[in-house]
């Protein structure tokens, strides 16, 4: 009788446990996307989230607002970004709606090979 109660305990305990895992992991923000996570100096990139409200952007990186938002598909509505300059960007609609990142890397220039190919980036 007291392992039957065991290992209904020690059941009970584990069924608890994932209870309280499944509830906790829910999702408390409404998801939103971005085309890429990393783009270079110069690309463009797409913002989605399902609000119509313009984005707020922040972050040592800077991008340029190309259009939008523009309605697609059901409720979602499209923000197109350019990146100007490296560094991290956070695109977020507020809300309930949870904050997109973004990873700016600078463009490598032609200039660089040649100055590595003769030995110009070398510093004395």
């Amino acid at each position: 009788m007291k392992k039957r109660f065991a290992i209904l305990l020690s059941l009970l305990f584990v069924v608890s446990v994932f209870e309280v895992a499944s509830v906790t992991a829910t999702q408390l923000c409404t998801v939103t996307s971005v085309s890429s996570s990393a783009v270079r100096v110069g690309d463009q990139f797409i913002f989605s989230a399902g609000s119509s409200t313009t984005p707020t952007v922040s972050g040592t990186g800077a991008v340029l607002l190309v259009s939008g938002p523009t309605a697609g598909e059901g409720c979602k509505y499209y923000t197109t970004y350019r990146a100007i300059s490296p560094g991290d960007v956070t695109i977020d609609v507020g809300g309930s709606y949870c904050p997109s990142h973004v990873k700016i890397i600078s463009k490598d220039l032609p200039f660089k090979f040649f100055a590595k190919l003769f030995g110009f980036d070398k510093k004395d």
